[in-house]
């Protein structure tokens, strides 16, 4: 984590009180429209205080998303058991944990979802962007090993009932991003439940039609 030690000396609860007014800023805004003023206003700190702790605008912005990162890197790794190869039962998990995740820390998941949606703007740092796609990249890898075809139906080739169950789930990830970018990301963490519960109901459609009976 790239926060300095001098912001780490403060107490607690003040600490994350400026990270989340920081998170929320730029989560709401995205970086350029982002304030500090606002968020020093929400923190109930002063400007230079706040950059005594934060060099610059960019400074901030960017060790806010190592904090994010290292916060969130091993919670929204899928852990499963490599034994267990049903697809679909890997891919309800996989939502489980990340809404979890979402319901435990939505400053963090707000921030890092703005980020993920202006990720183009050339606002991310190369390190950081490369350790996002590592991760997503791993993340695949352990999602797609081992998988047990032969809970598929013996009618349709098993690659392709995996191709087609991934097409429809990242077509759904793909429209809520899309929502998300028109709209922003939810600011209740409960708002995400109902999203969640409908990709659960594609998953169980997707397992009547490809599975076998």
């Amino acid at each position: 984590m790239r926060i300095n030690d001098t912001f780490r000396e403060l107490e607690p609860a003040k600490r994350l009180t400026i990270l989340n007014a920081a998170m929320d800023e730029f989560a709401q805004h995205g970086y350029e429209k982002a304030s500090t003023n606002a968020i020093v206003r929400e923190a109930g700190i002063s400007k230079g205080l706040l950059f005594y702790y934060f060099h610059s605008k960019e400074e901030l912005y960017h060790d806010l998303l190592a904090h994010a990162y290292d916060t969130l890197k091993d919670s929204l790794m899928l852990a499963f058991d490599s034994a267990d190869g049903d697809f679909i039962a890997r891919l309800r998990r996989a939502a489980e944990r990340k809404l979890r995740t979402y319901i435990e820390h939505p400053h963090i998941v707000r921030f890092l979802g703005a980020v993920f949606l202006e990720r183009n703007s050339g606002h991310l740092p190369p390190a950081m962007l490369e350790n996002l796609n590592n991760t997503y990249t791993t993340f695949r890898a352990q999602l797609y090993a081992n998988i047990d075809t032969s809970l598929f139906r013996d009618d349709v080739p098993p690659e392709h009932c995996i191709q087609l169950i991934r097409w429809c789930m990242e077509g759904y990830e793909k429209e809520m991003e899309a929502m998300m970018s028109r709209h922003g990301m939810p600011q209740e963490p409960g708002a995400y439940t109902p999203l969640f519960e409908a990709y659960y109901g594609y998953l169980d459609s997707l397992k009547q039609v490809f599975y076998r009976k």
